[in-house]
């Protein structure tokens, strides 16, 4: 089972102030936009154009800052006190999700399409606002690249347009780390101590969640967050959990999920 009772040293990432953090993450965004913008086959899905898919995903927000247990997890990591910024994103074949620093938040229509209830929607948006609160993306970045180039980014880098000097630095190569580049495994189960005692305790039903695993093993994008089961065992622990745990008795929520399914283009 998950062990959420180890200590972890986890790194954090030092000298870089909240405002870097903003900086570094708004340089990313702005670059994807524009590159989105500039790329036929690739759409970032606007809140106006497309308020009810927006509408869902914060009230799902909303719902998640209802938890005491996230209430006390926001006591301890800062980001977490901010609203994430959340974007939708359409990239046909492109079945992922991953964050940027600051609490920026990117969803794929293909994943989403993937998902089949609330409750698995509301554990994978809860797993990457944790991993965002944890700054994961942070540390992937200057682990691959430097912290040189973090405050780079601080400081206005487009990434759309690196000078020669910045081979290898461009939007690509950072989308390749934050998409792509797996977490280590101890920062993902430590993710998971967070997120299923959540799930549990807003009534959320850990079968569905179970489900997805066992349902999308051929996902790309469960890679990016390994652990030392792989996602059958996850799914079996998963399930264990909701039939073993008096506080995981909670009722399968249907429908909002699939008319929010409807509104995708």
């Amino acid at each position: 089972l998950t062990n959420c009772s180890k200590k972890i040293d986890d790194h954090q990432t030092h000298q870089l102030t909240a405002e870097h953090e903003r900086q570094i993450g708004q340089s990313i965004d702005n670059a994807l936009i524009e590159h989105f913008d500039q790329t036929a086959s690739k759409n970032v899905l606007s809140a106006i154009d497309y308020p009810a898919i927006y509408n869902y995903i914060n009230n799902c927000v909303l719902g998640l800052h209802q938890s005491d247990y996230y209430k006390d997890f926001k006591e301890d990591h800062p980001l977490a006190n901010s609203a994430p910024i959340i974007r939708v994103l359409q990239d046909s074949g492109n079945t992922g999700a991953f964050t940027a620093p600051s609490g920026y938040i990117y969803l794929y229509t293909d994943l989403l399409r993937a998902v089949d209830s609330d409750a698995q929607f509301m554990a994978i948006l809860s797993l990457l606002i944790i991993c965002s609160a944890y700054k994961y993306d942070l540390n992937k970045l200057e682990h691959h690249f430097s912290r040189n180039f973090l405050f780079d980014l601080a400081l206005g880098l487009n990434l759309n347009n690196a000078p020669a000097p910045r081979n290898g630095t461009d939007l690509h190569a950072v989308l390749e780390q934050l998409e792509d580049h797996p977490y280590q495994i101890h920062r993902v189960e430590k993710a998971d101590c967070d997120v299923e005692p959540i799930l549990c305790e807003l009534d959320y039903d850990l079968r569905s969640y179970s489900a997805f695993y066992q349902n999308n093993q051929h996902l790309q994008w469960l890679s990016l967050f390994p652990r030392a089961m792989d996602a059958n065992s996850y799914s079996n622990h998963l399930y264990y959990l909701h039939n073993n745990d008096p506080g995981c008795d909670g009722q399968t929520i249907v429908g909002d999920y699939q008319s929010f399914k409807l509104l995708l283009p």
